[in-house]
C-alpha cells in the first residue's frame, strides 16, 4: 500500500500531470465530444487534451481551468482542450469565445487561443476571439478585439507577433497577416460578463453588428 500511495503522489506532482478544464457554467444545451463518443455536457464535466465542447444555437457554456483563467463559448462554438501540459491552450474551431486568462509569473505557461491561422496569447488580459460568419474563405478568417490588457496575435502566414491593446480589434483573413490593430468602440459593448446567465439574448446581434464593422475595414 504503501508503494502505491508514493507513486501516486510522484505523478500528482509529476510537470506531465495536467489538471483538466472543468465547465463550470451552462445555459441551453451543449455538447462534449470525448474519444468513446460525444455526450451531453453538463455543469462540472472535466475535459482533458482531446476532448471538445461545442454549444447549441441556444448554449452559452464557461469552461474554467487550473488558475481560474476562463472561457465563454457564446452560442454555436466548438473549442477543443488542445496542450495543458506544456501550455493552457485551447483550440477554437468554430463560433467564438471570451477568455479572462489570469495573469501568469514569467517563466510560467501563457494562455493560449488557437486557430487554424492563429495563435493568440496572453499572460493576463481579456479578450473575444471568433471565426468569420460569411459563407466561403471568410469562414476561416479570424477576428479579435481586447477588453483589458494586451494580446499578441502570430499567424502562421508571418511569424511576427502583433500587440493588440484593450479597445482595439484586428483581423486575421484566411491565409493573410493581420490587419494593423484599430480602436473600436463596440469593444465595452459586448457582454464581458463571465457569466452564461441569459444564454445568447443580445449576443448574436451585437457580435454581427461587430463584426460588420470589422469587415468594412480595407484589409486587403
Amino acid at each position: 500500500m504503501r508503494k502505491i500511495m508514493i507513486v501516486l503522489a510522484a505523478f500528482l506532482v509529476s510537470p506531465a500531470w495536467a489538471a483538466p478544464a472543468k465547465l463550470v457554467q451552462l445555459s441551453g444545451k451543449a455538447q462534449i465530444t470525448r474519444a468513446k463518443g460525444n455526450e451531453p455536457a453538463a455543469v462540472g464535466a472535466l475535459l482533458v487534451e482531446g476532448e471538445a465542447i461545442a454549444t447549441g444555437k441556444d448554449g452559452t457554456a464557461v469552461l474554467e481551468l487550473d488558475d481560474g483563467s476562463q472561457v465563454k463559448l457564446v452560442p454555436s462554438s466548438r473549442v477543443a482542450v488542445s496542450d495543458l501540459k506544456n501550455a493552457r491552450e485551447l483550440r477554437l474551431e468554430a463560433g467564438g469565445v471570451f477568455a479572462k486568462a489570469q495573469p501568469q509569473p514569467a517563466g510560467k505557461p501563457t494562455f493560449r487561443i488557437r486557430t487554424r491561422s492563429a495563435v493568440m496569447g496572453v499572460r493576463g488580459t481579456q479578450f473575444f476571439a471568433a471565426l468569420g460568419r460569411k459563407k466561403g474563405a471568410a469562414e476561416r478568417d479570424v477576428w479579435m478585439c481586447v477588453n483589458e490588457g494586451q494580446v499578441e496575435v502570430e499567424t502562421t502566414a508571418e511569424k511576427k507577433k502583433v500587440a493588440v491593446n484593450a479597445g482595439q480589434g484586428v483581423i486575421v483573413p484566411e491565409g493573410k497577416n493581420v490587419t494593423p490593430p484599430k480602436e473600436y468602440a463596440w469593444t465595452k459593448k459586448l457582454d464581458w460578463e463571465m457569466s452564461a446567465k441569459d444564454g445568447a439574448q443580445g449576443a448574436d446581434q451585437m457580435l454581427e453588428s461587430a463584426y460588420k464593422d470589422l469587415l468594412n475595414q480595407n484589409y486587403d
